[in-house]
């Protein structure tokens, strides 16, 4: 076949080694840019790379298997103080519940006791016995206060010149012409329903006597459960609430009472000063919240009123760190006025024994329990309820009266 019949039934393909055609993309053949060399291709895979990385890997998954590994320590830790938390609390509840438990049967057992003695007890004791209890325990009480032997003959020439005083008074007053220095513009104060010349209104415009009882129970609830949360104690209460009848200043009966509370004691020992001035604090903080002025820690001889002799003789010391007693006291002055003793004894100071002895004398005699804790409330010059009608119909005569200028016994 002829080299022309083959153009004519087949196409024709380009010569080998020659380019196909121009193209932008590419360097045309001979030109500077054919003559770059070309750059090796990168590898893929990196073999010291790769090393690397599964190094990198390892450290992250070790770190992360300690740190869940701290974590489950620290809740494991956390859990263990969880749980001797919760026992410690349930310890000290059930602690405290046996305490309760036993000062109700220590309750019990002295109620027991006073009721089963025969009425007549009091009258049928000894009375040589009882004089020298009450004589001893009284010697030892004044000797504190009066500043020992000197003092006491000073308390001596000073009753005895009071005692003059008093019998030329009553001479002389039977020398006046008014028979009657009670009765002044047109009334008898003697008959006067309060204390003092115009305290009814005060007295109709506070608290009755059993708003001021109720609120004074729930304070002493208080106040127990601020020391109890210093350290467990075991309280007992001691006698009923009394209510003493008062007298107005001319000598008559007046309407109005003093109302104290159950002494409040505990036994358990308190020698830590440090626990003490918590004590303190905690009774101090409560009674605050209630009105109270600011708590006297009158042991103390930077806020004590008593000499330096009288704290010696009183609480056993100068120091609170070595008195055998130290002594809270605070007031609240509103429409009633409302007392508060706190008192901490602590025997372990006592180094002469004068203090258990009295204490255990009072327990004798008194049936106080030896205590390290009491505490009381004591409320003045208090309306009952139920006496406020005849209240006002016996002040109405008093209105507008002027009262006598001194009351008989000034």
């Amino acid at each position: 076949m002829r080299d022309d019949d083959a153009a004519v039934g087949e196409p024709k393909l380009p010569d080998y080694g020659t380019p196909m055609g121009p193209d932008a993309a590419l360097p045309l053949y001979g030109s500077s840019d054919s003559v770059v060399p070309v750059e090796s291709a990168v590898a893929d895979f990196d073999p010291k790379a790769e090393r690397r990385k599964q190094g990198e890997q390892a450290r992250a998954a070790a770190a992360a298997r300690r740190a869940r590994k701290s974590r489950a320590a620290r809740e494991a830790k956390a859990a263990e103080a969880a749980r001797a938390n919760r026992a410690k609390r349930e310890a000290l509840l059930e602690r405290k519940q046996e305490a309760y438990a036993a000062a109700e049967r220590r309750r019990g057992e002295r109620a027991a006791r006073v009721h089963a003695r025969p009425p007549a007890w009091v009258v049928k004791m000894n009375e040589e016995r009882r004089k020298r209890l009450i004589g001893y325990a009284a010697e030892r009480r004044l000797a504190r206060i009066v500043f020992r032997r000197r003092a006491r003959v000073v308390a001596i020439v000073i009753a005895s010149t009071v005692v003059v005083g008093t019998i030329t008074g009553v001479v002389l007053q039977s020398f006046r012409d008014d028979p009657s220095p009670t009765v002044s513009d047109g009334v008898d104060w003697t008959e006067y329903p309060g204390q003092y010349a115009g305290d009814e209104l005060r007295t109709l415009g506070g608290p009755r006597q059993e708003e001021v009882v109720a609120d004074n129970v729930e304070l002493l609830e208080e106040l127990r459960a601020a020391v109890q949360k210093e350290f467990v104690v075991s309280w007992i209460e001691h006698g009923p609430a009394t209510e003493v009848p008062l007298e107005n200043i001319w000598g008559g009966p007046s309407m109005l009472s003093d109302w104290q509370s159950p002494r409040w004691y505990a036994t358990e020992e308190i020698s830590d000063t440090e626990l003490k001035g918590r004590v303190i604090d905690s009774v101090s903080d409560v009674l605050l919240e209630h009105g109270f002025d600011k708590p006297r820690l009158v042991n103390d001889p930077k806020t004590s009123f008593w000499t330096t002799e009288a704290l010696k003789q009183v609480y056993g010391s100068t120091s609170p760190e070595t008195q055998v007693v130290w002594e809270l006291r605070a007031t609240r002055f509103d429409n009633s006025l409302t007392g508060f003793q706190l008192t901490i004894t602590d025997f372990s100071k006592d180094e002469t024994g004068e203090f258990a002895e009295d204490a255990r004398r009072d327990e004798e005699f008194y049936d106080r329990p030896v205590s390290s804790l009491a505490m009381t409330l004591t409320s003045r010059a208090l309306l009952a309820t139920s006496d406020e009608a005849e209240f006002r119909e016996r002040a109405a005569p008093f209105k507008d009266k002027k009262a006598p200028e001194s009351p008989p016994n000034g």
